[in-house]
């Protein structure tokens, strides 16, 4: 079995090669640039849990939640923002997969690859997108060097091991410094079982990921030019809505979650470790992606040039679609994207960018559940970003104007030209005091998805109906923030207001259709507005010759409605709790409490969740050699509770709850 296991890895390795056929619980780490709307997690941040998906990886970071399709998906979801609202990029391009046509699709990168992940949202965020509502995920990896590593070797091997799907991943990367030369490549491979949750196991949500890749750049003084090739792969099953409980089991089982949730956490849930047989995943994917990207950045080619940067990316996605041993559906889409971006010198108080983004999409869907027709996509953007220093006081300014043109199979050719634009004024009251209000207005043409859809979506158990008239979204977010930084205390609060004019959604009719019995979704307009707050304290509550202890306190909460007092469906709960963690050089020991309240406002047609507690205890340990060679052991205990975790934001949350009880291992050796 081991065998197996680590000869997949040094198999999707050698992937990368072959042609084609970018807060943790336990520490709470981000660089936040000044007036820039750009918030930096370092890399210390993903280290220290399975992740197995990117929506996994961000829930506990204030404001993001993770829309969860069972145990191998995992959308971000921010301030109850999710699918096209949220955008994610690899590497600062488009990752280009089929994540936003259905909840059930993966998004096509490997989350442990990660080296930093970039937060974008106001002006910054307009350098990449339109309709950008909740913020922009841009996930680092590194796969295409930019700078000469200090050694001509460098390494990294790591194993980890979760108890609650009985799931192994390992992970390999070299990097080589051959002089102006810098070779990159990488591979994992991630085995796992069904996934037991606080109520049972849910059967046939096993799966098994692969993926490799390879990279190389020439690096100088003057910049570099590097190109990378991916292979992914996933197979991967879903629970399936076919044999949903009935509505009385269904009241029944919330019923009594109320009741364990909210007055008896003494008494552990009767359900804990039944066989959710029921619940029998009759739906898998296997999923295919091929990624070749260009990159190259030069220095200062002009006088009034700081720096020219340029990328080119290009994806072959597929999946199928498996019900039982029947193929299904095959999804496939090819993607070319493209980006030009030039800082320019200061200008007096000014720096700032300015450049043209281009993409080509063709998307096609074979198969009984070809819910979208043939359909291609274009579309052609000019961006600008500019920051002013007036200490004590800064500006930022962005603005994006974008051409879209969308053809779909036996429908007219539809052309937006949505325009968005945004500014910040930060001022800095001394040097521990911040204050930051930003208004952003952004406008999003609608998806293929949204238009044309028509047809039974079995993973979700719905029948979508899309509607080619649709107008343009238009939001407007209005936003202020406060940070304070001292040694002593660490304070940040965020409170924000979305107005957002032709919200587009697929509303719950409360009708069936005919003919296979599912409930009917149709896409619809309304206005709507979302508000909330985040607040964070970090805060040292005792230093000693063995380490320093310290305290977290965090809270967030969306709240969405439409213009007819109905509430927007799969909002995030009320969220707060505490953190203590002790720390010292050679590792840290954390504590984790977190509080979730009912999601009480489901949305029309909808199912509320139950409250919950979870508690993890975690911690790691770091050895340094005299070689250079950095060994880290590393444990975690997650839902101590054992709670059965509906996610309010997931289509699945009545008949698929997050992982119960468990416990992760691993190691990491770096050189």
């Amino acid at each position: 079995m081991l065998k197996k296991f680590w000869l997949g890895i040094i198999s999707s390795t050698a992937l990368a090669h072959q042609p084609a056929v970018e807060l943790t619980p336990l520490t709470v780490t981000a660089a936040h640039e000044r007036g820039s709307g750009r918030t930096l997690l370092e890399k210390e941040i993903f280290q220290r849990s399975l992740r197995r998906t990117l929506g996994e990886m961000l829930e506990q970071l204030p404001g993001f939640s993770n829309q969860s399709f069972g145990p191998s998906v995992g959308l971000p979801v921010i301030r109850g923002q999710s699918g096209p609202r949220v955008q994610v990029l690899q590497n600062s391009l488009g990752v280009n997969d089929l994540s936003q046509i259905s909840p059930d699709h993966a998004i096509g990168l490997e989350p442990m690859f990660a080296e930093q992940i970039e937060v974008l949202h106001g002006p910054a965020a307009l350098r990449y997108g339109s309709g950008i509502v909740g913020g922009l995920v841009n996930v680092l990896d590194g796969r295409i060097p930019e700078q000469r590593p200090a050694a001509p070797l460098t390494g990294l091997g790591e194993y980890q091991y979760d108890s609650t799907a009985d799931e192994h991943a390992g992970v390999a990367r070299l990097t080589a410094n051959l002089g102006s030369l810098v070779l990159r490549a990488d591979g994992l491979r991630r085995a796992r079982g069904d996934l037991i949750t606080g109520s049972g196991k849910l059967q046939g949500t096993d799966g098994d990921d692969r993926t490799g890749s390879f990279g190389l750049s020439w690096v100088e003084d003057w910049g570099f030019v590097g190109a990378s090739l991916q292979r992914l792969e996933k197979n991967y099953g879903v629970p399936s809505l076919a044999e949903v409980m009935t509505e009385e089991e269904s009241d029944h089982d919330h019923d009594h979650d109320h009741e364990h949730h909210d007055h008896d956490h003494e008494h552990e849930n009767e359900d804990t470790h039944q066989d959710l047989s029921h619940l029998h995943g009759r739906i898998r994917i296997a999923l295919k992606q091929n990624r070749h990207d260009l990159r190259a950045g030069f220095k200062n080619p002009w006088t009034w040039a700081e720096e020219l940067r340029l990328g080119y990316g290009h994806t072959d996605y597929r999946h199928l679609e498996l019900e039982g041993s029947t193929r299904g559906t095959l999804w496939t889409q090819s993607s070319h994207e493209s980006r030009l971006e030039l800082s320019h010198t200061p200008l007096g108080p000014a720096r700032g960018s300015l450049g043209f983004q281009s993409r080509h999409g063709s998307l096609q869907a074979q198969g009984e559940e070809a819910v979208v027709p043939q359909t291609a996509t274009e579309s052609y953007a000019a961006f600008v970003a500019e920051h002013f220093d007036f200490w004590p006081w800064e500006v930022d300014l962005g603005a994006r104007v974008e051409h879209v043109q969308t053809q779909a199979e036996g429908f007219n050719a539809r052309r937006d030209l949505p325009v968005s634009g945004a500014a910040s004024l930060t001022w800095n009251i001394d040097d521990l005091n911040r204050l930051t209000l930003a208004f952003t207005s952004t406008q999003r043409p609608p998806a293929p998805q949204e238009l044309y859809s028509f047809g039974v979506h079995h993973a979700s158990q719905t029948f979508e109906i899309g509607n080619p008239d649709l107008n343009l979204e238009h939001s407007h977010q209005l936003e202020l923030g406060y940070r304070f930084a001292h040694p002593a205390l660490t304070a940040e609060f965020n409170v924000f207001h979305y107005w957002i004019n032709d919200y587009i959604f697929f509303q719950n009719t409360g009708q069936r259709e005919e003919e296979s019995g599912l409930p009917i979704f149709t896409a619809a307009q309304q206005d709507a507005v979302f508000k909330g707050f985040e607040a964070q304290l970090h805060f040292p509550v005792l230093t000693t010759a063995y380490g320093d202890l310290d305290l977290i306190l965090f809270g967030d909460y969306t709240r969405g409605r439409f213009q007819d007092g109905s509430d927007v469906p799969r909002m995030p709960p009320v969220r707060y709790g505490l953190e203590f963690k002790f720390h010292r050089e050679q590792g840290q020991v954390f504590l984790r409490l977190t509080r979730a309240e009912p999601q009480d406002h489901p949305g029309q047609n909808e199912a509320p969740t139950p409250s919950y507690v979870l508690l993890n205890l975690g911690g790691e340990y770091r050895i340094l050699t005299r070689q250079r060679l950095q060994l880290t052991l590393f444990a975690r205990a997650t839902n101590l509770l054992d709670q059965t975790v509906r996610n309010s934001t997931s289509y699945l949350r009545t008949v698929a709850p997050e992982p119960g009880r468990g416990a992760q291992v691993g190691i990491r050796i770096g050189f």
